[in-house]
């Protein structure tokens, strides 16, 4: 978890070099340069003022086991917004999976029960608790250059930081994965949901995508 204090502190400072120097090699290079790295967190990969939401009185950091060995999964939780990154130790070394997003085009995937949109930065609604949580993958028509996101044929489920069942539904143009939260009911407390893939199998690209959770209080 100190990995992780350390590099949202460093975005609240905007010492955009420090935050990037902590990021595992694989996400670097999904990131591109320090500058870019810099350039996506002002314009929402994690903003200064959700960076220091987290680490205040009223932000709540927890840690689990991730989805691979020597990997933990570190969530945060400030009112209705919520993030997580994957700790990687690899020879001998230990940082952050936090790619970004893609630099350009629209979202290939995005989260479909909460509808909260592409990304992490989508709009903040309650979840349909008539129906499974969920999350979309589209196949890019074309793309250029290596992919940042990939069509995960494997994906890991978390409530907070305890794995839920997961299970796909595939069509020609499209990959969708329920998410059972049967085990961890959604409460008016708003709670991360995060998904964890390989962007390519034996890659070690790992992307996170998290999405707050609750139910309306209004129900």
């Amino acid at each position: 978890m100190s990995i992780v204090r350390d590099y949202l502190a460093a975005i609240q400072a905007e010492s955009y070099d420090e935050a990037y120097a902590l990021l595992t090699d694989e996400s670097a290079t999904l990131a591109g340069s320090a500058e870019q790295f810099a350039e996506a967190s002002s314009s929402g990969l994690v903003r200064p003022d959700e960076a220091a939401g987290f680490l205040g009185e009223e932000g709540a950091l927890s840690v689990g086991a991730g989805p691979a060995p020597d990997t933990v999964l570190v969530t945060a939780v400030r009112d209705r917004v919520a993030d997580a990154w994957l700790v990687r130790s690899a020879d001998g070394s230990v940082g952050i999976d936090d790619a970004g997003v893609p630099p350009t085009g629209a979202s290939p995937y995005e989260w479909i029960n909460p509808a909260s949109g592409a990304e992490d930065v989508g709009d903040v609604v309650s979840i349909d608790r008539a129906a499974p949580a969920a999350i979309l993958f589209r196949t890019p028509d074309e793309a250029d250059g290596p992919g940042l996101v990939g069509s995960p044929e494997q994906l890991t489920a978390y409530a907070g930081t305890v794995e839920v069942p997961v299970s796909p539904a595939a069509s020609e143009n499209e990959r969708r994965w329920d998410i059972a939260l049967d085990s961890a009911s959604p409460s008016f407390e708003t709670e991360a949901l995060t998904v964890v893939w390989e962007v390519a199998p034996g890659s070690g690209q790992w992307r996170t995508s998290t999405t707050p959770v609750f139910l309306d209080p209004a129900s």
